[in-house]
């Protein structure tokens, strides 16, 4: 258990680098991936008794699950019981504490559902939430059903109904006027949200939720010319995405912490970092991290109008990004909860 859990902050730590250097979000996100797997996987073998094992199996789910974790992101599982009897059992009960313990000695925020097939139909039924979560579920260990409420076809079906998925991206679409009402119809906000925000990392989930629902497609993977979703339309999604994570990472490094607003102070950490210039190790990247933090929490720049300038070309590409996804997402999924199943609207995604 030491062992994993210093494997994985020293992991952690190494990234700095890439992140400060202006690796892309995406394979940040993938190495985090990896890293968080290997470390999860060994608290699981060490933390359940092995005659168990084969009566359960552990689900990544969010961010995680669609491996599009941050630095300091949460980290979401799924203990998917299938043998009921285990539900009970002190053994399974101690297991999961210890499990859960481990994980707390590596100050990483890590969630966990413990559900049987049957609690978990009754909550795909009575809260919207927990299919959507299960739609990014990723297996990690135990046994891989087929057919069940917890492999990810299941769930797909389940959303589509009777309609097709035209009700659920129809219900997406509310979501978004919702979201907006609370976090501002306007992706110009002086301090913006990076997940919850117009052109935010959630209308990016939006989008790809609507497309495995809607067409069993995935966005960042697939082509279907038919649903208005080509070759351009994937590469421009995908670069969305990676300039949020990448953003994102750089903001948890400043502030050593899960945070999504970009305050004004943090934007101007994030200028001094982006300035900063190619790091060539961990400890520089590290120290260049340090410095951009301390600068901002002085507020030394109230007259460095280069800075000045290096903010709001950072944020002008933030705005520029970010109204490109919010204007793509509300286009495709007004255009996806209709009854047309083919037939590209003239203007496509990112257009």
């Amino acid at each position: 258990m030491r062992l994993a859990n210093r494997a994985f902050l020293d992991g952690r730590r190494e990234l700095a680098h890439p992140i400060v250097s202006g690796r892309g979000g995406l394979e940040v996100a993938e190495s985090l991936r990896v890293l968080t797997d290997r470390w999860i996987v060994a608290l699981w073998q060490q933390a359940i008794p092995a005659q168990m094992s084969d009566g359960i199996s552990l689900f990544a789910t969010g961010g995680y699950g669609r491996r599009e974790l941050a630095l300091h992101s949460d980290v979401d599982l799924l203990v998917a019981v299938h043998d009921d009897d285990l539900a009970n059992d002190e053994r399974f009960e101690l297991a999961i504490e210890r499990l859960m313990a481990w994980s707390r000695q590596t100050r990483v925020s890590l969630s966990h559902a413990v559900r049987t097939a049957e609690q978990t139909r009754h909550a795909i039924v009575e809260d919207r939430r927990t299919p959507i979560a299960l739609l990014d579920s990723r297996h990690l260990s135990g046994p891989k059903t087929e057919g069940d409420v917890f492999d990810v076809d299941f769930i797909v079906d389940h959303l589509r109904g009777d309609d097709q998925g035209i009700t659920f991206v129809a219900g997406l679409v509310e979501g978004l006027r919702h979201r907006a009402a609370r976090h501002g119809k306007t992706v110009f906000l002086l301090e913006p949200d990076l997940k919850n925000g117009e052109g935010g990392l959630r209308d990016i989930n939006y989008i790809a939720w609507a497309a495995r629902v809607r067409w069993r497609l995935d966005v960042r993977r697939d082509i279907d010319e038919q649903r208005g979703w080509s070759e351009s339309h994937r590469e421009d999604y995908r670069q969305g995405l990676d300039a949020l994570l990448s953003m994102r990472n750089r903001l948890h490094l400043l502030r050593e912490r899960k945070q999504d607003r970009l305050t004004f102070r943090e934007q101007e950490a994030l200028a001094r970092l982006i300035e900063y210039g190619p790091v060539s190790d961990v400890d520089q990247a590290l120290a260049a991290v340090d410095q951009a933090r301390k600068a901002a929490e002085a507020q030394a720049t109230t007259k460095d109008e280069a800075l000045h300038d290096a903010i709001e070309d950072a944020m002008g590409r933030h705005y520029r990004r970010a109204r490109k996804v919010a204007t793509t997402c509300e286009r495709v999924l007004r255009h996806w909860c209709t009854e047309k199943d083919s037939a590209p609207t003239r203007h496509g995604p990112f257009e």
